[in-house]
């Protein structure tokens, strides 16, 4: 059961960053000032770890940006998932997963489920495009909308 480790030196502390076990699974690990992010490839299923040592209600955990380059070569993140602590109250942890886009250039969370499971969608002011196929639950101006490929709106709950 051998395995190999990378590791780095800073103010005189040696620190393991990455360790390959003799199955060849690898684990990768950044920590700085209390937080840390930690990849597992592991054959049974890969896990993506966000920790901070220190987080308090409403505090951000953890984020993962979709980032590419636009036609200026500028860099641009299009759209994000994010863990929000609401509760960190030991025995009554809450947390909400928020999903943000960007449009015409402002990024805005657009989704939230919340610690109970309720899904919030952003509100819109306007139908959205008809879609080619399936369709599109939104909220408008407080009522919540469907619209199907016929392009016939169906309204599911009032404002």
């Amino acid at each position: 059961n051998g395995y190999l480790t990378f590791s780095t030196r800073g103010s005189g502390t040696v620190a393991e960053r990455m360790r390959i076990d003799s199955a060849g699974q690898s684990t990768f690990t950044r920590t700085t000032s209390g937080t840390n992010v930690k990849l597992e490839l592991a054959a049974a299923r890969p896990v993506l770890t966000f920790n901070r040592t220190t987080v308090a209600d409403d505090d951000e955990v953890g984020k993962i940006n979709f980032c590419g380059h636009d036609s200026a070569d500028s860099e641009v993140c299009f759209s994000y998932i994010e863990c929000e602590a609401k509760d960190v109250t030991a025995g009554t942890q809450d947390g909400d997963l928020i999903f943000g886009t960007v449009k015409d250039g402002s990024g805005a969370e657009r989704m939230r489920i919340d610690a109970t499971g309720n899904v919030a969608i952003s509100n819109t002011t306007s139908a959205p495009s008809t879609p080619s196929s399936g369709g599109v639950l939104y909220v408008e101006s407080g009522a919540l909308k469907y619209i199907g490929s016929s392009g016939t709106v169906t309204t599911l709950g009032a404002a």
